[in-house]
């Protein structure tokens, strides 16, 4: 493991500490700056900043809804910050609950805090950018449960001109 990741993964590691010690005061903050709600399908992920995504893994076109679910079952709610950033995300399991994405914003950097519909954290994501372009994106997920995703996973981006060229990712997944 290179240099640059392990900082990478030390990063990610005090940021997911970050959220166990300060959840309750992170999510008011981000609550807090929401200026604008609102929904969308399953699946739109529109939190997620890594370039192809949606045609590297397969996923729909994300389609906002024009009116809120009567009753949210599996569709995801955005909170927008006056700047037009994404600083909530709530995608909801059922009835019964949602994941959560606190997603904050210092600099260059953007900071993802996800919980499970349980309240356990389920992620911790980093996107660095340099010129208005992302150029890395780093994922953390921690054993939350037995049967549960595990590991961490390192993007870097290489552009040519406004286009990104290349795609190196190292992980490590359980």
């Amino acid at each position: 493991m290179d240099e640059l990741i392990e900082n990478e993964l030390r990063i990610a590691r005090r940021a997911l500490e970050d959220l166990s010690e300060r959840h309750a005061e992170l999510r008011q903050a981000c609550v807090d700056a929401v200026v604008e709600w609102r929904w969308a399908r399953a699946g739109s992920d529109l939190q997620r900043p890594e370039p192809l995504y949606r045609e590297r893994y397969g996923q729909p076109t994300p389609r906002l809804l024009e009116q809120p679910p009567a009753v949210p079952q599996d569709e995801q709610q955005y909170g927008y910050d006056a700047d037009g950033n994404i600083v909530v995300t709530r995608e909801y399991v059922g009835t019964d609950g949602f994941r959560e994405e606190l997603r904050v914003h210092r600099g260059e950097t953007i900071l993802g805090y996800r919980r499970s519909e349980t309240g356990e954290p389920f992620e911790v994501n980093i996107a660095r950018l340099s010129e208005a372009k992302i150029r890395s994106y780093v994922v953390l997920w921690p054993r939350a449960q037995e049967d549960s995703l595990h590991g961490w996973s390192i993007q870097r981006y290489v552009y040519d001109g406004d286009l990104v060229s290349e795609i190196h990712e190292d992980s490590d997944l359980a």
